[in-house]
């Protein structure tokens, strides 16, 4: 909606050179919008972190992994003694290729009945019996199988290798140590990507949406700004601070930037209901009261 004011300029003709001069001057105004910013700090922190435990007991045989290593997917970090777990893989063989030929001798075994089932030399019951055997053979065979595959899986666990590309941070293992299932071994982080995390007073969870633009800045790099997106809004106001927590994420394939920064934020706020209406500083007059008015004039009619 556009409305003009009446901007009072001068109420008393003082001299004959203002004779001419308007009494007052009209300005054209309308809505604008008009944002605010709410400066936060916080830290910055691994998007994933996770602490790597022993999955099998056993002795450490070889630690190959230090602190600030960076590891692939799948990179083994650390070896456990592995001899008992590959006899049991090769017993899980052995026992796995002995049910194969049981099968394929009862297989052998049940066509031979059944072409002499053909010529009446041998009897349905012996038919029925080799079909029996055949069945029971695929049974064990089946089950060889899963105990290989569980040999196989329990060799693996033998390593402990990195869930995720990451960054090892605490190495807790030395070669030789025993360790039991659940005991720690390291912690690693995936630093490709960082989550900047704020505590905002409750006042302002109106105002905070998801999906905004948030400008970063970081001590450590005091002459950069990072641009990144507010990716969530923690529904829970905590009881201590009464305060929210927001979460932005940024990417950080170059490396430069590490989590346990310190991190400032400006977070844009959002006002809620209509634009305001910005008029001239002139237009708004104040009474001996200190009451503030000011003309206005829209669709013919003039008020204040």
């Amino acid at each position: 909606m556009k409305i003009r004011l009446c901007l009072a300029l001068s109420c008393l003709i003082c001299s004959p050179l203002w004779a001419d001069a308007p009494l007052v001057e009209v300005a054209l105004v309308e809505a604008q919008s008009q944002q605010s910013t709410l400066t936060l700090v916080g830290e910055l922190r691994a998007l994933r972190r996770s602490v790597l435990s022993a999955e099998v007991a056993g002795a450490v045989a070889e630690v190959i992994a230090e602190r600030g290593d960076e590891v692939s997917l799948g990179g083994v970090l650390a070896a456990i003694r592995e001899q008992p777990a590959q006899f049991a893989r090769r017993s899980a063989q052995g026992r796995k290729a002995e049910a194969e030929a049981d099968v394929e001798r009862a297989i052998l075994n049940e066509r031979r009945i059944g072409r002499l089932l053909l010529r009446k030399a041998a009897s349905q019951d012996e038919y029925d019996s080799a079909q029996v055997e055949l069945n029971k053979a695929r049974a064990i065979l089946s089950i060889r199988r899963a105990e290989l595959d569980r040999a196989v899986d329990h060799l693996a666990r033998h390593r402990v290798r990195a869930p995720y590309a990451s960054v090892v941070v605490e190495r807790m293992v030395e070669q030789g140590q025993w360790l039991d299932v659940g005991d720690p071994c390291y912690t690693v982080e995936d630093v490709a990507r960082l989550r900047a995390v704020f505590a905002v007073p409750q006042q302002y969870y109106r105002q905070i949406e998801t999906g905004s633009k948030v400008a970063l800045s970081f001590e450590a790099l005091p002459n950069e700004m990072f641009s990144a997106t507010l990716t969530r809004k923690l529904p829970r106001v905590s009881n201590q601070g009464r305060s929210f927590e927001i979460w932005v994420e940024l990417n950080n394939g170059e490396r430069r930037l590490v989590s346990g920064f310190s991190a400032r934020a400006q977070v844009p706020l959002h006002r809620e209901g209509t634009d305001p209406v910005m008029v001239p500083r002139d237009a708004v007059l104040r009474d001996r009261d200190g009451n503030a008015w000011l003309w206005w004039i829209h669709s013919g009619g003039i008020g204040r």
